[in-house]
């Protein structure tokens, strides 16, 4: 298929066959850094890097991602009961805000804004616990209500990169595999993606990302 552009140079939806982009959060368009969040915590060097095995490598994490817990306050507890040399601090980590550390990245926000400009219908696909995710969305609820759908993995007990939660996305906004591309930040999942049949790339910049669509059209 020929492309055809505007005298701006910017590519016409019309002419696309690429008419959704789907969204990983983290990395893509939330600044997740949870080593710089403990760090902020004024501990020493020991402690911060301990804090962070214990919360973030601990199979915990992951199951509130996959939805087996709803909030923090379902695994607090289990926390501070697995690291009782590290309570003060788990307690330190996990106060009233502590979701403050997902921040919207400037750079995803324009990305997502010149995508919709362009006529692309957008969805998110995220591994992502319930609570977070309803504290960030609200927060930034402008960005988020420019998207056409959520898929949300605490929401639906589904993560990446399972291929059941692919399908899901498809099958949940009928969408059809060849008009979509997947940015992620975890070259796991775009893995996942691709071997399901969507088109994926691991993001490195909303530059490389818009120019990986244009290609893929090219292609078309």
């Amino acid at each position: 298929m020929k492309l055809k552009f505007w005298k701006t140079g910017v590519l016409s939806i019309t002419t696309s066959m690429t008419k959704n982009v789907i969204f990983d959060l983290g990395g893509v368009l939330i600044r997740f850094q949870p080593k710089e969040a403990i760090h902020q915590l004024g501990l020493s060097k020991e402690k911060e890097d301990a804090l962070y095995s214990a919360i973030f490598l601990d199979p915990l994490w992951l199951e509130v991602d996959k939805g087996v817990y709803q909030d923090v306050s379902e695994t607090l507890d289990l926390y501070l009961e697995k690291y009782p040399s590290l309570q003060k601090e788990i307690k330190m980590f996990f106060h009233p805000g502590w979701e403050d550390m997902f921040e919207i990245l400037d750079e995803g926000r324009q990305f997502l804004l010149d995508l919709k400009e362009k006529g692309y219908h957008c969805y998110i696909l995220s591994n992502y616990g319930v609570e977070a995710f309803v504290y960030t969305k609200k927060r930034y609820k402008e960005v988020f209500d420019l998207f056409d759908g959520k898929v949300i993995s605490g929401r639906i007990q589904m993560i990446k990169p399972e291929e059941r939660i692919f399908q899901y996305l498809i099958d949940t906004y009928d969408l059809k595999k060849e008009e979509c591309v997947f940015f992620d930040d975890t070259k796991e999942n775009v893995d996942a993606s691709n071997t399901f049949g969507i088109h994926a790339f691991v993001y490195q910049s909303a530059k490389d990302a818009m120019h990986a669509i244009q290609s893929l059209d090219a292609e078309k």
